[in-house]
């Protein structure tokens, strides 16, 4: 039965994740390789050697926080679960091997 109910919340989560723009996707793919906690600035640096703006980020950190992917502290975020961050990190493996 466990496995049965996680199947289910990987579904709805791979389904929740795929609605989101490509912009906010790609700024949480970044965001998980810095883990489960991270810090505004230090993800802004990094996607500041991109060519991302900052304003553009801070949108689309904002819309994840809407929609519930992570949650803001401060100055830092965190994902909403570790199974959250794990599914971001995956679309990076899957777009390496594709």
């Amino acid at each position: 039965y466990e496995i049965m109910v996680s199947e289910i919340l990987a579904d709805l989560l791979t389904r929740k994740i795929n609605r989101l723009s490509g912009n906010v996707k790609g700024t949480l793919k970044v965001a998980s390789l810095l883990g489960y906690h991270f810090s505004e600035s230090i993800l802004l640096k990094v996607l500041a050697c991109m060519v991302l703006g900052e304003s553009s980020v801070m949108l689309w950190l904002t819309e994840a926080v809407r929609e519930g992917f992570i949650e803001k502290a401060g100055d830092r975020y965190h994902f909403s679960h570790d199974k959250v961050q794990s599914a971001f990190k995956s679309l990076i493996d899957e777009s390496e091997g594709a």
